[in-house]
C-alpha cells in the first residue's frame, strides 16, 4: 500500500508508481528504484527529465534494456526515448557509481527543461538547502543530495539504508544477526545459516589475518633480496569463499582482515546471491563481491588468481578439491572444511570413504585424526598430479567437523616426498593397537659435501603383519592417509600471539565471541607432538580387565621409558606418543601386576589372556633398548608427567557450550 500512500495525487508519479508494481522484479528492485524516483521528485518534476533519470538507474541496476524502454514509452503512455538517448545511454553505462548516471542524466534534461521547483542541486561532496518543513541529509560521495519531507519520512514503512547509502531495507522481513564485526540481515526461513559454527568462522579470520601478516613478511624480505623497494602495507591478498550462502563469512574477512584487498563471495543459489548483495550493501563492505557461478567452474577457470581460497561445503569437500588448488597461488592458503564425519570417523561406510578420499578410516580410539588425516592424503595426492606440494599448517577436529588450513607450494621437488608421507595403518580388531606403514622412504646422502635426497621403496614394519604380534587377532589394513605432520608450530604460535594482540592488546579491533576455544584448541594443538595417532588409558583397562590407570601412571611410564608424550586436541583422556604398542602392553602387564591380577580370569581365546601370557615373540627384538623395553617399567613422576598435568591443570575449553537446543549440523540447503 506504500505505492499509494507515497505518491497519491501525483499523475505522473502515480503511473510510474503502477509500471514499477507490475514489472516482473525482485522487491529489492523494486524498492530502490521506488526510492530514486521519491527522492528525486522534487529535483525532476517535469515527467520527461524524471523518466530519463528512472532509466539510467534501472539501467544500473538491472541491465535489462527492453524491459524499461517499454517503462519508459508505452507504460506511462509518452512517446519512447529519442535515440540519442540510448547512445548516450551506452556510453555512461560504464561508469559504476549510480550518482554519476544520475547527475549526467539530470544535466541532460536540464539542457532541454529546467525543473519546475527551483530546488537546488549539487554535486560533490555537500548539502542541499530546504525550507524548514524538510530535512537535510549529507552525504559523502559524487551524488545527488536527496530532499524529503517530514510527511513522506512519517509515512514511510520500517526500513533502513545499507552503509553504503544504497537502497532502503524492509527490517520487518530480516532478522538482525551480529557475530564479530558484522551483522547481517537474515531472511526469514531463507538461506543456510548455521550459528553453531560461530567458532569455526572466528578460527578462520584469525588464521588469515595471521597467514597475511607471514606472507606481507616474505614478500618484503623476496623484495629485499632482490635490492628491491620493500613492499607497504597495502592491502594485496584475494579471497574466494567458494560456497558463501549468507555472505557473513566472506564480510567478516573483508573488516577482520586488513591485508585483504577483493573478496569473492560466490554460491550457485540466486537467492543466496542476492542474500549476500544485500548484506555486502548493509555492511558497507566494498571490497567484496557477490559472484553467482558454479564453484567448481569459476576456480577451474581462475588459475592461479587467489592468495587464499576457502571451502566448507555441505558434506565432502572431494569435488571441489582439483579446482581450488589450480586456483590458489603458489604458496597460498586453502582452507577446507568437511562435515561428513558419519563417513570419515564412522567404521559403517569404508566404500564410501574410499571412494571420496581415496582410504580407508581408521576406527577406534583415533578415528578423528585419521578423518583430519584423510582430508589431507586426498588434498596432497591431488596436488602430487599437477606438482603441487601440500604443507598443513593448522589442522583440527572439532565437533561434527573437521578443518584444516593447508599451505599450497608449486614445488615439483617437494612433491617428491608425497610417497614417504602417505602411509598405511594395521589396526588390530582384538587389542586395538595399530602400526604404521609408511609408502616409501627418503634418505639424506652427503656425496662429496654435497648433501642430496634418495627416494626409494619402504621396506614391510616388523610389526605389519597379517596378524597381531601382540594378540594374534586379524589386522584390518586403513589409509592409505597423510602421515606426515599435523600443524605447523610456529605459525600455530603466531596464531596464538595475534589472537592476544587482537582480542585485547594494541590491535583490539576485532571481537571473538569464542575466544576461550580458540585459545584452549590452539594451545593443545601446539603441544602435541609428530607422532601419529593416540589412544585412549582406558583401552589398557578394556582389554586386560583391569583397574583404570591414571594418565599420570601411564605419562610417567611412557617418560621413564624414554618416549615422547603428548595430549591431544581431538578427544579427552587420550594421548599420543612414539612409543610402540610392545611398550605399551608391557605398561598394562605391569599395572595388571601391581593390581595382582593375572591371566586366569579371562577367557583362553580373547586378546587380553594373550597379552598377559607374553604371546609377543620377544626373539624378534633385535637391540638391547628393546629388550630393556619389554623388562623395566618405572612409575615414578618425571619431567614429561609434570608438563602434562600443567597442560591438564589450566582447564583449557577444548569444546564449545551448546548454544542451542539441538544444535549441531543442519539439513542440507535446498
Amino acid at each position: 500500500m506504500w505505492w499509494r500512500t507515497e505518491w497519491k495525487g501525483s499523475t505522473t508519479c502515480t503511473k510510474l508508481a503502477k509500471s514499477i508494481k507490475l514489472m516482473k522484479l525482485n522487491q529489492l528492485i523494486k524498492l530502490k528504484l521506488y526510492r530514486f524516483c521519491r527522492e528525486n521528485i522534487q529535483q525532476f518534476e517535469n515527467f520527461h527529465s524524471l523518466r530519463i533519470c528512472t532509466f539510467f538507474f534501472f539501467f544500473h541496476h538491472n541491465r535489462n534494456f527492453l524491459h524499461f524502454a517499454c517503462f519508459g514509452g508505452d507504460a506511462c503512455h509518452c512517446h519512447p526515448f529519442p535515440l540519442y538517448f540510448f547512445l548516450m545511454l551506452r556510453r555512461l553505462s560504464r561508469m559504476s557509481n549510480l550518482g554519476k548516471l544520475a547527475t549526467a542524466a539530470a544535466k541532460m534534461s536540464t539542457a532541454a527543461e529546467s525543473p519546475e521547483n527551483g530546488a537546488s542541486v549539487t554535486t560533490g561532496t555537500s548539502e542541499t538547502t530546504a525550507e524548514s518543513n524538510t530535512t537535510t541529509t549529507k552525504t559523502t560521495t559524487k551524488t545527488t543530495i536527496t530532499t524529503t519531507t517530514r510527511a513522506e519520512a512519517s509515512a514511510a514503512p520500517n526500513t533502513t539504508k545499507g552503509a553504503d547509502g544504497c537502497g532502503e531495507i524492509d527490517m520487518d522481513k530480516y532478522d538482525l544477526l551480529k557475530e564479530g564485526t558484522t551483522t547481517i540481515l537474515f531472511p526469514k526461513n531463507h538461506v543456510f545459516y548455521n550459528p553453531v559454527q560461530q567458532y569455526n568462522r572466528d578460527l578462520s579470520s584469525l588464521a588469515i589475518r595471521t597467514f597475511g601478516k607471514r606472507l606481507s613478511a616474505e614478500r618484503t624480505l623476496k623484495r629485499s633480496r632482490k635490492g628491491e623497494k620493500a613492499t607497504d602495507d597495502r592491502p594485496f591478498m584475494h579471497l574466494l569463499e567458494a560456497l558463501s550462502a549468507s555472505g557473513l563469512r566472506a564480510i567478516r574477512y573483508s573488516k577482520e582482515v586488513p591485508l585483504l584487498e577483493k573478496v569473492v563471495a560466490n554460491d550457485l543459489s540466486k537467492d543466496a546471491v542476492r542474500s549476500i548483495q544485500l548484506n555486502i550493501d548493509y555492511n558497507g563492505a566494498k571490497n567484496v563481491v557477490a559472484q553467482h557461478s558454479n564453484a567448481i567452474t569459476h576456480m577451474a577457470t581462475h588459475g592461479d588468481e587467489y592468495h587464499i581460497i576457502d571451502l566448507d561445503p555441505y558434506g565432502t569437500v572431494a569435488p571441489f578439491v582439483d579446482s581450488a588448488l589450480n586456483a590458489v597461488k603458489n604458496g597460498g592458503l586453502l582452507l577446507i572444511t568437511c562435515t561428513d564425519l558419519g563417513v570419515l570417523a564412522g567404521n559403517g561406510y569404508p566404500e564410501k570413504c574410499y571412494s571420496l578420499y581415496g582410504g580407508v578410516n581408521v576406527w577406534g580410539d583415533a578415528t578423528h585424526e585419521s578423518a583430519l588425516r584423510l582430508v589431507l592424503g586426498l588434498v596432497a595426492r591431488s596436488g602430487g598430479k599437477y606438482g603441487i606440494a601440500i604443507e598443513p599448517l593448522l589442522s583440527l577436529s572439532i565437533d561434527f567437523y573437521v578443518r584444516v588450513f593447508v599451505r599450497v607450494w608449486r614445488k615439483p621437488v617437494k612433491v617428491k616426498e608425497l610417497m614417504s608421507a602417505n602411509t598405511l595403518v594395521a589396526k588390530c580388531s582384538g587389542c586395538h593397537s595399530s602400526v604404521m606403514q609408511r609408502m616409501g622412504k627418503m634418505e639424506s646422502l652427503d656425496n662429496g659435501g654435497k648433501s642430496r635426497t634418495k627416494y626409494g621403496l619402504a621396506k614391510v614394519e616388523q610389526e605389519f603383519t597379517a596378524q597381531c604380534v601382540h594378540c594374534g587377532f586379524s589386522n584390518h589394513i586403513c589409509g592409505p592417509m597423510w602421515g606426515g605432520k599435523l600443524h605447523n608450530k610456529e605459525f600455530v604460535e603466531e596464531m596464538l600471539q595475534e589472537l592476544e594482540q587482537t582480542s585485547g592488546g594494541k590491535e583490539g579491533d576485532v571481537e571473538y565471541g569464542t575466544i576461550e576455544r580458540m585459545r584452549g584448541m590452539l594451545t593443545m594443538a601446539h603441544q602435541e607432538i609428530e607422532a601419529p595417532l593416540y589412544f585412549n588409558v582406558s583401552t589398557l583397562s578394556s582389554v586386560l580387565k583391569i583397574p583404570v590407570p591414571t594418565m599420570e601412571e601411564v605419562v610417567s611410564a611412557l617418560g621413564n621409558g624414554g618416549y615422547d608424550v603428548s595430549l591431544t586436541h581431538a578427544a579427552p583422556s587420550c594421548i599420543k606418543t612414539n612409543a610402540p604398542w610392545r611398550f605399551i602392553w608391557q605398561i598394562g602387564r605391569a599395572l595388571a601386576q601391581r593390581s595382582g591380577l593375572d591371566s586366569s580370569r579371562l577367557s583362553t581365546g580373547t586378546a587380553g589372556y594373550r597379552i598377559l601370557n607374553g604371546a609377543e615373540d620377544v626373539r624378534d627384538v633385535k637391540d638391547d633398548k628393546d629388550i630393556q623395553e619389554v623388562q623395566d617399567i618405572d612409575f615414578t613422576e618425571n619431567a614429561v608427567t609434570k608438563r602434562v598435568r600443567k597442560l591438564r591443570s589450566m582447564k583449557i575449553r577444548r569444546h564449545q557450550v551448546n548454544p542451542t537446543k539441538n544444535w549441531g549440523p543442519k539439513a542440507r540447503p535446498s
